[in-house]
């Protein structure tokens, strides 16, 4: 009986502890730069990537929960020897790689809008699915890789305040995002710029 009264009681004071919490949603510019296995297939780096995510604080400051989607996009035109099915291939290639982590994300915030610092500090980790689409186009060939695979992106970043619920966002993170199918694990180093509106 006293378990369900509690299971009860739970249900009632979650919901409603949430409903005050604050909260924060946010707009980045991402850069990335390919490592390990991505690096070897496209060496530059990503500058045209956006990332959007939404946080909300159970303590503030404190731990924050939340959901982030971010698509990078990588390619370089190439004509360095690369193997196909067991045979060198030459010749001009155009090599592209789009990612799209979809994250969920728990996040320790060292200080807040109460403090009177110039930054708030946070550093977490995000856990979730991510699209890879792979493709390589040699002359009149093209070869693509589409999986959806499961990554892990540690992270830390910084707000800091502009005007009234406006804050400035700098983040940094490492994802790596494990092999799938036929295709390779995949990591880039990443920086996002950005705004962010809390309440």
């Amino acid at each position: 009986m006293r378990s369900k009264f509690g299971i009860v009681l739970l249900l009632i004071l979650v919901p409603a502890s949430l409903s005050a919490q604050a909260w924060s949603g946010y707009l980045t510019y991402e850069m990335a730069y390919p490592t390990a296995e991505t690096g070897d297939f496209i060496s530059d780096m990503s500058l045209g990537g956006v990332g959007i995510g939404y946080r909300r604080f159970l303590f503030y400051p404190g731990f924050a929960i939340g959901v982030s989607w971010q698509w990078n996009t990588f390619q370089e035109k190439t004509r360095d020897l690369i193997e196909l099915d067991g045979i060198s291939v030459s010749g001009d290639q155009l090599r592209r790689i789009y990612a799209s982590p979809i994250l969920f994300n728990a996040d320790y915030y060292y200080s807040g809008p109460e403090h009177e610092w110039l930054v708030w500090p946070y550093a977490g980790v995000g856990v979730g699915p991510c699209y890879i689409d792979k493709s390589l186009q040699v002359g009149i060939a093209d070869y693509e890789e589409k999986n959806w695979h499961f990554g892990i992106a540690p992270r830390a970043g910084m707000y800091f305040p502009i005007y009234n619920m406006i804050d400035g966002v700098v983040n940094f993170s490492y994802n790596y995002i494990f092999k799938a199918g036929d295709d390779t694990a995949h990591s880039f180093w990443g920086i996002g710029i950005g705004f962010a509106y809390r309440k």
